[in-house]
């Protein structure tokens, strides 16, 4: 199987999800994917780490308790950290239409099938002005 390449290195995808079971199918479907992943239970610990700075996509779950996906988003830009975010969310329509608005990359329902998620981790990764981590 040919490795997920992003900018000549496998690509690296971040997922914060606060449901330990979520985390580990998901990054368990990456890795069969060819993904490196890198799996954190809350925002606050992908803020801790140096992940911003490394990951290539990030599958987010809008719905944690404690600082929030949106705010994270709102934090990444203030940094100038660019990373295409994809949202995870069981929630209503309106939740998704505030995280269009800040920029996701795509919105998934959950529950959401692991090829909707590929597609959009691919369509993230190859979009031409989401390059850099780092602008």
């Amino acid at each position: 199987m040919a490795l997920a390449v992003r900018d000549g290195a496998q690509a690296l995808i971040g997922i914060v999800d606060d449901h330990e079971s979520s985390r580990e199918g998901i990054s368990s479907l990456l890795r069969s994917a060819g993904y490196s992943t890198v799996a954190l239970e809350s925002v606050e610990a992908f803020l801790e780490g140096d992940h911003r700075h490394e990951v290539h996509c990030l599958v987010l779950d809008i719905d944690m308790p404690g600082l929030g996906a949106l705010e994270l988003k709102r934090q990444l830009a203030q940094m100038n950290v660019s990373i295409p975010i994809i949202f995870v969310t069981g929630k209503e329509n309106l939740l998704q239409a505030v995280a269009l608005n800040e920029g996701a990359g795509a919105i998934l329902g959950k529950p959401f099938t692991y090829e909707a998620l590929l597609n959009a981790i691919r369509s993230s990764l190859d979009f031409p002005g989401r390059a850099s981590r780092r602008e």
